[in-house]
């Protein structure tokens, strides 16, 4: 899968701060929401980086949201069909914006969010039912 912003975990805190701002022209930069989500950026950047490193990565069997600007110049569209390789399951959601949507179209973004975390939770709870209760909910 190509990736085309190798070397992002390897920046210190304040160039890869300033990374991010390059990547969306997303302005200036709020610190204290910098200091929230850095574990989960950078954790964001191994994975990318790892992944497109190893050709057999094996397949998960888990379903995975891409969430992508239509006109991101960071990560283009073509970039992220690559995840199909990796995830049994892919559920695209275009955003007609760049890098930052969620800035531009955030209503939209907590609504998708909405819908994946509870779906996940409903997924997790039916999963955890013995095999009887299962067969029970079906059969209703």
């Amino acid at each position: 899968m190509p990736y085309r912003r190798q070397g992002m975990v390897e920046l210190d805190d304040v160039a890869f701060a300033r990374a991010l701002v390059d990547m969306g022209n997303a302005g200036p930069l709020d610190h204290r929401l910098f200091e929230l989500c850095k574990p989960a950026l950078r954790a964001d950047f191994t994975l990318a980086e790892a992944v497109a490193e190893i050709p057999d990565y094996p397949v998960r069997d888990v379903k995975l949201v891409v969430l992508r600007g239509m006109q991101d110049e960071v990560v283009r569209p073509q970039d992220t069909l690559g995840w199909t390789h990796l995830f049994n399951e892919v559920a695209w959601h275009d955003f007609e914006t760049d890098h930052f949507f969620i800035h531009r179209e955030e209503d939209r973004f907590r609504a998708i969010l909405t819908e994946t975390l509870i779906s996940a939770i409903e997924r997790a709870e039916i999963s955890s039912k013995p095999a009887s209760r299962q067969l029970e909910g079906a059969s209703r």
